[in-house]
């Protein structure tokens, strides 16, 4: 059974996770070329969650570990080097919550015991709230759909509130935020 390690960002061991260093927040979406370079520019590293919560106030995007392999597509294009066929592992389970601040997460037991850290994301303001809850696992997931599942469960455990369902996509990117408010 995969368990959430309880709320100890400082001091867990490494974790293998792919940062993106040459990006600092979000890529503008109407920017194909940045886009495609964003995408394959993560570098796969080992950081204690501390570490990772460092590139994030720096600005650094990340995701679950992959291979930088290409792969042709159904339509006959190549692929990424960030899709499903390429994924590695993650040790690390985020969620979304495009409607709740810091008070509301940090209400809910599940997430104030077990997250590692909360952050606002960039599109965070007061009369929109955002913010992410980072997980740290206590063994790493090696299958893509392990990871979906893993993910939807842990959506579950946070019932009432509804993160965001992007967050199973095993190749997912999560943009970093250099927002004060992390905890």
């Amino acid at each position: 059974m995969l368990e959430v390690t309880p709320r100890c960002a400082g001091t867990l061991d490494a974790i293998a996770i792919a940062i993106n260093p040459h990006f600092v927040d979000k890529v503008p979406r109407d920017d194909l070329a940045a886009q495609a370079h964003f995408n394959d520019t993560f570098v796969n590293r080992n950081l204690t969650a501390r570490g990772l919560l460092e590139e994030i106030r720096r600005g650094h995007a990340f995701a679950a570990t992959h291979r930088k392999l290409r792969h042709r597509r159904a339509d006959g294009n190549m692929s990424r080097y960030r899709c499903r066929e390429n994924f590695l592992s993650a040790q690390h389970l985020a969620l979304d919550f495009d409607d709740r601040g810091f008070a509301d997460l940090l209400a809910e037991p599940f997430i104030r015991d077990h997250a590692a850290f909360l952050y606002t994301t960039a599109s965070h303001t007061p009369d929109a709230p955002r913010a992410r809850a980072v997980f740290v696992l206590d063994r790493a997931i090696e299958d893509a759909d392990a990871y979906a599942g893993h993910t939807a469960a842990l959506a579950h455990l946070c019932w009432p509130f509804t993160p965001s369902t992007a967050g199973s996509w095993p190749s997912r990117t999560w943009t970093a935020s250099r927002s004060p408010w992390m905890v």
